[in-house]
């Protein structure tokens, strides 16, 4: 195997290969000498903490959590096996911490004790990995933003990552390694990631951590020590054959698993499957045996690690500490503080749920009498103190808390006890002396009528409009009328409510509702008569009547005893009828008047594009392309006149083009483009320009065919909250989709996926003025135009550009990987020559061009023509839809 120092050293080596020191030490007589007095470099100055976590006794104060830190830190020389691919192993590591090395789907978790921060200092971690995280955080609050700083991990190469902490001056961090499925706030990446640690330093801002010896350091300091009369290659074999035999025997040193881990990645040492006729077969049992692991599910939960007692804030206000608050339950109750080193939460479990302590059960009892009956036996679920009701039956109330208990607190036994009660079958009918002796019903003479809650009234209307979507579990569904999952289902954020569960007071989540209000408002009303869910149900139960069997008096009676319980009355099936025939005439009516508007709308089309076409052909005699058809893998030019463009394919100074482009997290000029690799963007100040309709353009090189959701290039409001973006996999996998703010101008343009490759894809986004939106790629349609919604406008200085990110702040769903060679926005909508132009480096044919080279009596023509064809559609879309008769 050592054969391949002898091949490699013939040519010049670049980067850290371990044959770079091999080269340049035949030009000197006395590298050995030089060689043997190289030491590691100390650093700028001297650490102020440093935590070595290749030390177990330093790692056992830190908390490690998951199986893939079960085992501790390691000595140097471990190694772990690809999961795929022809080669054998992807890495040999120094000693230290880490999460991945039985497997990738491991999870793993590693936070320091608490910190209190000095003036002016930063924080250090030498972290290797892939998707993982390094962050800090303060006053365990994790949140990712400009001052809450994170580090993504990955690439899988050793460097020190640096995190300023100047804001935090005076505070207290925890410091944080966590793979991506198990970052707190924000999830990235798949269900592989992984990470290594083997120190953490904190340090005044300005000095930096002492580094590692590179591995042609390391080669050459070993190949000193060999015998003098050897050859530099015949040294370095010698070395490399020592470093061989010192890893089979386990007592690597951490420069030398960095040096083998060198030569892994270099090819120096054989890694193939095929040639490793002993290892490949260990190594293809691995991987049967690690494709059973199974990806945790994970849930949003708190960790026990450090834990201290919090002051009191005086009157709610954090900027008002008292002294600290021992951990402990109720001081009314039991104020004996609990024994507990950590959080004291399973402590507080425990009190609540102690037999001794009698209020949790009743509270528990309480609300699910409440829900049983429609009022609990404490009329205040959410209260049970001097402002809150009495209990109407406290002994009932006392007793059933102790059955609870009892019962071991099943829920379920507690519902069949209440519900084959006498006092839950009882009638509704009330007698005259309840009535007078008892109007509210607060002694259960009888059962009180219940009001439909929100969810009961969609999910009522959805079944019996036959649209009803049975399936259960999964992820939330959305919102409006295109879902008919039950209500159960329908996603609940909290600043995008569904309107029509709010009407009926659905509780929106800001915090726990024990009993929901009950108001009736003049909004219900017209929601159930206006709301677009209800006019989307109640034309899918009419399509559904419709297609029944019997007459229309037949079909009618169904549709009234599916919506009350109950046949129509005579009287009720006649005012039906009659209600029906006048539909229908004013239905005859309305498509008469559809067909004439449609046949206008036509013509007037036809008038448009015969005349633009006219002009077309008058231009094109005119101009000349500025260049021939480039393919895509040599785009030519920007197109002109747009209201920013850049060539990233110039280097930086493609940055300071107007308007000027500012760099974000790990964004890069790199190549021949700008390099976002899904922890960085680039943004632009606000646009002092007003943008109507537009045209989004980019050159572009997916990364990662699988990536969902990430903004190639966005126009935004400045706090995001609308936006109009060109977005890969999204909504499809693999697919490219005008992204919005929630979907409000997005559609699936059901074009063909992306496949990838060297060559980069021209991707154009057009924005008409009536919101219609048309794709393209490589001057071709992309699917069809949508519209869903009339067009978003952004006003002068409140809108800019973003590359590499959807909208609003960085997270790992909105960010894109992949490379951007130009991007412009222009402020007018392409045409499919507009688009084929820039696709192919020409200048594109303005609407401005084509105008003039009409005559005067056809411009008129033409804005006859185009006014028509406006107002025909804003006529037809008043209209709705076709009646179907």
């Amino acid at each position: 195997s050592l054969e391949r120092l002898q091949r490699a050293a013939g040519g010049e080596l670049e980067g850290d290969h371990p044959l770079r020191a091999v080269q340049r030490a035949t030009a000197d007589p006395g590298w050995r000498r030089d060689a043997a007095a190289r030491t590691i470099e100390a650093g700028a100055a001297a650490n102020m903490e440093r935590w070595e976590l290749t030390s177990p006794e330093e790692a056992e104060r830190w908390f490690a959590h998951g199986p893939g830190l079960e085992a501790g830190p390691v000595q140097a020389g471990h190694f772990t096996v690809a999961t795929e691919g022809p080669e054998a192993l992807t890495g040999i590591y120094p000693g230290g911490l880490y999460s991945h090395l039985t497997s990738t789907r491991h999870r793993g978790v590693l936070q320091s004790r608490r910190l209190d921060l000095g003036e002016d200092l930063a924080l250090w971690g030498l972290v290797a990995g892939e998707g993982a995280r390094f962050r800090h955080v303060v006053q365990d609050y994790p949140r990712q933003g400009t001052v809450y700083q994170t580090a993504g991990i990955g690439g899988g190469a050793w460097e020190w990552k640096r995190l300023d902490l100047a804001y935090w001056a005076g505070d207290s961090i925890h410091v944080e390694l966590v793979t991506g499925q198990d970052a707190p706030v924000e999830t990235f990446g798949g269900d592989r990631s992984w990470f290594g640690v083997r120190a953490v330093a904190l340090l005044p801002s300005g000095e930096r951590p002492a580094g590692d010896p590179s591995p042609a350091d390391t080669l050459l300091r070993l190949m000193a020590a060999e015998a003098a009369d050897l050859t530099p290659s015949e040294a370095a074999r010698e070395a490399l054959r020592g470093v061989l035999l010192r890893w089979e025997a386990a007592t690597s040193t951490d420069a030398e698993a960095l040096l083998l881990d060198a030569c892994l990645r270099h090819g120096v040492l054989p890694n193939e499957l095929d040639v490793l006729r002993e290892a490949g077969p260990l190594a293809r049992r691995y991987r049967e045996l690690e494709a059973g692991v199974p990806v945790p599910t994970r849930v949003p939960g708190l960790l026990e690690a450090d834990a201290a007692d919090w002051p009191l804030f005086e009157r709610g206000d954090h900027r008002r500490p008292a002294a600290p608050v021992e951990r402990r339950f109720l001081e009314a109750i039991d104020p004996t503080p609990f024994d507990a080193e950590g959080s004291g939460r399973l402590q507080l479990a425990d009190a609540l749920a102690a037999p001794s302590n009698p209020l949790t059960a009743r509270v528990m009892v309480n609300r699910v009498w409440h829900h049983l009956f429609g009022r609990g036996l404490v009329a205040t679920p959410d209260n049970f103190g001097r402002r809150g009701a009495r209990p109407s039956h406290p002994l009932l109330l006392d007793h059933l808390a102790k059955e609870f208990v009892r019962g071991g607190w099943s829920v379920k036994e507690l519902i069949r006890h209440v519900v084959t009660s006498d006092a839950f079958m009882r009638s509704a009918d009330a007698s005259p002396e309840a009535l007078e002796r008892d109007p509210d019903n607060t002694l259960l003479s009888h059962a009180s009528v219940r009001r439909m809650d929100a969810e009961s009234i969609r999910d009522a209307m959805v079944e019996v409009a036959g649209a009803m979507d049975g399936r259960m579990f999964g992820p939330p569904a959305g919102i409006g009328p295109g879902t008919t999952r039950r209500s159960i289902y329908v996603r609940a954020q909290r600043n995008r409510m569904d309107p029509f569960l709010v009407a009926f007071d659905a509780p929106v989540p800001f915090a726990p509702v024990g009993a929901r209000p009950a108001p009736t408002v003049p909004a219900q009303s017209l929601t159930l008569l206006n709301d677009p869910l209800t006019w989307d149900l109640a034309g899918r139960w009419a399509e559904r009547a419709r297609r029944g069997p019997g007459s229309d008096a037949e079909r009618l009676s169904r549709m009234w005893e599916a919506a009350t319980g109950r046949p129509p009355a005579d009287a009720e099936r006649e005012l039906l009828l009659r209600h029906l025939a006048a539909c229908a005439d004013e239905a005859v009516g309305t498509d008469q008047e559809r067909g004439r508007l449609e046949e206008e709308v036509t013509a007037a089309r036809a008038s448009v594009d015969r005349l633009l076409g006219q002009a077309r052909e008058v231009v094109g005699t005119r101009v000349a392309p500025a260049s021939q058809g480039q393919g895509a893998g040599a785009p030519e030019a920007i197109v002109p006149e747009a209201i920013a463009a850049w060539d990233f394919t110039r280097g930086p100074e493609a940055l300071e083009a107007p308007p000027r482009l500012t760099l974000h997290g790990t964004a890069r000029l790199e190549g021949q483009g700008l390099v976002l690799d899904g922890d960085g963007y680039a943004s632009t100040e606000g646009i002092d320009l007003p943008l109507g309709a537009r045209t989004i353009a980019a050159w572009v090189q997916v990364l990662d065919l699988d990536q969902r959701g990430g903004g190639v290039v966005s126009v935004q409001n400045r706090d995001g909250g609308q936006f109009d973006a060109l977005v890969f996999g999204e909504r499809r996998a693999r697919r490219w989709v005008p992204g919005s703010d929630n979907f409000k101008r997005t559609a699936d343009l059901d074009g063909d996926d992306e496949t990838g490759g060297a060559d980069a894809v021209h991707l154009v986004l057009s924005y008409a003025n009536d919101g219609t939106v048309t794709a393209y790629r490589n001057g071709s349609p992309l699917g069809h135009p949508i519209r869903t919604a009339p067009l978003a406008e952004y006003r002068a200085g409140d809108w800019n550009i973003l590359l590499g990110l959807r909208h609003g702040a960085p997270a790992a769903s909105r960010l894109f990987r992949g490379t951007v060679l130009r991007a412009a926005v222009h402020g007018h909508a392409f045409s499919a020559e507009d688009a084929l132009a820039a696709f192919e480096g020409r200048a594109p044919v303005l609407r401005e061009d084509l105008i003039a080279a009409l005559s005067p009596a056809e411009q008129t023509q033409l804005l006859d023509a185009e006014d028509r064809l406006a107002k025909g559609r804003a006529a037809l879309d008043a209209l709705g839809p076709p009646s179907g008769r």
